[in-house]
């Protein structure tokens, strides 16, 4: 997987970029050649839009709590009509909290120098992420928005209750 570090005096990049999975989980090429020359379980890539028309918010959790170490990862997709993400963008996203929640981080699977801090993050390969904690409990809507595309948005709920592992 890649990560941060090690970029060998390649500045603006701040990471290595040998891994089968980007810096936020994503499968890369490599990652699908691998599957067939070490005879993993094959799957195949997703298939790729060509025209953006949209933002697509999903979230990994519905319920997120104000426990300091539980996040919820918001993924936001640069999407064809049909929902495909188009792989070509690197559009800026950026990240609106509605409720009692607040973007602690943003990221994407970019080796480029980039902050992790506010909310905006520029796509790479298509998707960006923002990390959401709560500050309360109540409905947490997160919205994220490209100039020229449609909107998405995910609702999530926020609680004091301790995180349960």
């Amino acid at each position: 997987m890649d990560y941060l570090g090690e970029a060998n005096g390649m500045w603006p990049n701040i990471s290595a970029d040998f891994g089968l999975f980007d810096a936020v989980g994503e499968l890369k090429a490599a990652g699908y050649a691998w599957q067939k020359v070490w005879g993993a379980p094959v799957t195949t890539p997703p298939a790729t839009g060509t025209s953006a028309s949209q933002v697509a918010l999903s979230s990994d959790l519905k319920l997120v709590s104000t426990y300091v170490n539980d996040i919820a990862h918001v993924k936001a997709v640069i999407a064809d009509l049909s929902g495909k993400v188009v792989t070509s963008s690197s559009a800026v996203i950026t990240f609106n909290i509605a409720g009692p929640g607040v973007v602690v981080a943003v990221d994407s699977g970019s080796m480029a120098s980039e902050t992790f801090r506010g909310n905006t993050r520029k796509a790479y390969r298509g998707i960006a992420y923002a990390l959401v904690r709560s500050t309360g409990p109540g409905t947490i809507t997160i919205t994220a928005t490209t100039p020229g595309l449609a909107s998405g948005s995910v609702t999530l709920a926020g609680t004091t209750e301790p995180l349960v592992l």
